[in-house]
């Protein structure tokens, strides 16, 4: 959880350099686990009519491989998340960033995974997978004998 002290913010800003239990995140299902430390680097500060947190995340996930469907580790890495909050809608002493900071998270997962960048079974899928050229074949390309003078 990141609760933040505002009344502290008001004469400088605050350097946050954490690593925070995955606990927050709340997630229990089988094909997504948060196992592993939530690295945030950053900062938070007042300007004069908001809260703004601006952070840098890197943390790991657990998610099946679209291949094979193992679990696979998956490094997620948000670069300059920033949340903002109006000062008049902040009740109490500190603000609680936690919620913000999970869907962040959350927006930058992969929709597909896969275990070793190359999952070793990927082999036994290629006479399914299209090859390029033949997806080509068969697009139909109308502008493609125009000539613009």
């Amino acid at each position: 959880m990141l609760k933040i002290v505002v009344d502290r913010l008001k004469e400088h800003c605050l350097a946050i350099d954490e690593k925070l239990d995955p606990v927050f995140m709340d997630i229990n299902e089988d094909e997504l686990k948060f196992s592993f430390p939530i690295e945030i680097h950053g900062f938070a500060s007042i300007t004069a009519d908001y809260f703004v947190l601006k952070l840098n995340i890197k943390t790991f996930v657990l998610m099946p491989c679209t291949i094979c469907n193992k679990l696979t580790k998956v490094k997620i890495i948000v670069h300059d998340f920033t949340y903002t909050e109006d000062l008049a809608n902040v009740k109490g002493p500190s603000i609680d960033c936690s919620i913000p900071l999970r869907e962040g998270i959350l927006l930058e997962l992969p929709l597909f995974a896969e275990c070793d960048d190359m999952c070793k079974e990927r082999k036994n899928i290629n006479h399914y997978l299209s090859k390029e050229s033949t997806i080509s074949q068969k697009m139909n390309f109308p502008f493609a004998d125009l000539h613009l003078k």
